[in-house]
């Protein structure tokens, strides 16, 4: 019996090759000296041949994408038919909101490391994409496009204006994803070099679940993580934000409420993030 044990726990923490799928960005400091707007620009054939999203993705593969974000402290607006220059309180991305990016293929994310999605005047910031395309989705070209709501302050009170990348008169081009099949050779996908240092020895036990389980790991520090449990297709089924100590933790994984197959757990911050796959079998 005991030499069971030992060996089911010698499986289980023996998964070493851990697949990074990264939720988080800095921005890139090569725009740091620009005045206003989402970079890369929009590719556009005359105005910006260079600009656009140069990574496509895989179906099946673990994809990232960082956007920065320069905000301005003053915007010029169309009011009332009228352009006028106003001095803007915040740019807000609306994570709750399904139209703030759209086009995405399903399963391919975005977030924000901005609390809220709020960003302030004078600052850089940046939108991350990130997640894994899954076989529900058709191979090909994604046109994507973010909406952003600019506040300021007017003579008849606050006030909200909606900007857009790509737009014909600020930003004009295309956004586009392209999506390639599982076998696509030209896709890029995140690697293990890109994995959590903070967390070592993930695992989840047992493997197939019917029920429930226990995700155990090892942490080098005190840290605050969030635990995401989602389908193939990348629809997310659990949402939860974890406490863990320096050593070993335990978050328990009830899979009770969800229908036989495959399922990928996420475990990660604004650090970076892991993840790793379990079967749900009765």
């Amino acid at each position: 019996m005991r030499k069971f044990l030992l060996s089911t726990f010698l499986f289980c923490f023996g998964v070493t090759s851990l697949m990074a799928q990264l939720n988080t960005c800095k921005p890139d400091p090569k725009y740091k000296d620009s005045l206003f707007g989402v970079f890369p620009r929009p590719y556009d054939p005359v105005s910006y041949p260079k600009g656009g999203i140069d990574k496509s993705a895989c179906i099946g593969k673990p994809f990232q994408f960082v956007f920065t974000g320069i905000v301005p402290d003053t915007l010029e607006v169309s009011f009332f038919g009228q352009k006028i220059k106003v001095k803007i309180d915040s740019l807000v991305l609306d994570k709750k909101n399904p139209n703030t990016i759209t086009g995405l293929p399903v399963g391919i994310n975005w977030t924000t490391p901005a609390k809220n999605g709020n960003l302030l005047p004078k600052t850089q910031d940046c939108v991350v994409l990130f997640g894994t395309a899954g076989s529900a989705n058709k191979v090909g070209d994604y046109d994507m496009k973010i909406t952003m709501k600019a506040y300021f302050q007017t003579f008849i009170g606050p006030t909200t204006y909606d900007i857009t990348f790509p737009d014909p008169n600020l930003a004009p081009g295309k956004y586009t994803l392209k999506l390639e099949a599982a076998t696509g050779k030209t896709c890029y996908a995140v690697g293990n070099e890109d994995q959590y240092l903070n967390v070592d020895k993930v695992a989840i036990f047992p493997n197939p679940t019917s029920d429930v389980s226990k995700i155990v790991f090892s942490a080098k520090e005190e840290d605050a993580f969030e635990f995401v449990v989602t389908d193939v297709n990348g629809r997310i089924y659990q949402r939860q934000n974890v406490k863990v100590a320096a050593g070993w933790n335990e978050i328990p994984f009830d899979a009770s409420d969800l229908v036989n197959g495959v399922y990928f757990y996420y475990l990660g911050n604004q650090k970076g993030k892991i993840v790793e796959k379990v079967t749900v079998n009765r």
